[in-house]
């Protein structure tokens, strides 16, 4: 039987062409393989790093790209505008300066598909400093060994990028998506609203990279 599609969305802000190549890299070299990427261009129409986007997406041809110019920090509508893009039984964003280790989209999609009453599953996460060349996502770090697999309880610590979760796609669509009105906090407010529809889980591993600037 096929697996269930998942559609990711990459959103890009002010990303060296480096740093967007490993966000994407990180994304084919996925263990779970029916996925589709659509990204975000979020930056101003026109800006140098909007016009060096184009001209490194044409490396990737079957990869549309989609416009949202954003503000730093306030990407709800430009999250909204991938979605909208996508097919998949089950969607997830990945910000381009994050990275997903090869076995983040298997690992939870596997918590959504034997638990239907789930509507986000979440990852754990490990920071890194920036480096453009960077393959560290590769290489993720064991979990201290009392944490423990998290159900029914997030909080900002616990998710603290949107890279970290897979949605069920009807659950997002219920809820008509992130908030465009509330900023720097759409994130969070986005699984406090998931979780009064349905149950949230954990997978307890590092699979996503997020980078820090040194």
């Amino acid at each position: 039987m096929r697996e269930p599609l998942l559609s990711i969305v990459i959103v890009s802000f002010e990303t060296s062409s480096l740093i967007l190549r490993r966000a994407i890299q990180s994304v084919l070299e996925q263990s779970y393989r029916n996925y589709e990427i659509i990204l975000v261009d979020a930056n101003e129409s026109g800006s140098d790093y909007s016009l060096g986007l184009r001209e490194d997406m044409e490396q990737y041809p079957d990869i549309p790209v989609i416009t949202c110019p954003s503000r730093k920090g306030e990407f709800a509508a430009a999250k909204n505008e991938g979605a909208a893009q996508g097919n998949g039984t089950y969607l997830a964003f990945l910000m381009a300066r994050d990275a997903w280790n090869q076995e983040g989209a298997a690992s939870q999609i596997e918590v959504l598909e034997e638990h239907p009453d789930v509507g986000l599953v979440f990852c754990h996460s490990w920071a890194q400093e920036e480096d453009a060349l960077s393959t560290g996502y590769r290489r993720a770090p064991q979990l201290p060994a009392e944490t423990g697999q998290t159900a029914g309880l997030i909080s900002q610590e616990e998710i603290r990028s949107v890279s970290q979760v897979i949605f069920r796609r009807t659950v997002f669509d219920e809820l008509l998506g992130f908030d465009t009105h509330i900023r720097r906090q759409d994130d969070y407010d986005m699984w406090i609203r998931v979780a009064g529809k349905a149950r949230i889980a954990a997978v307890d591993q590092n699979l996503v990279c997020s980078y820090v600037e040194r």
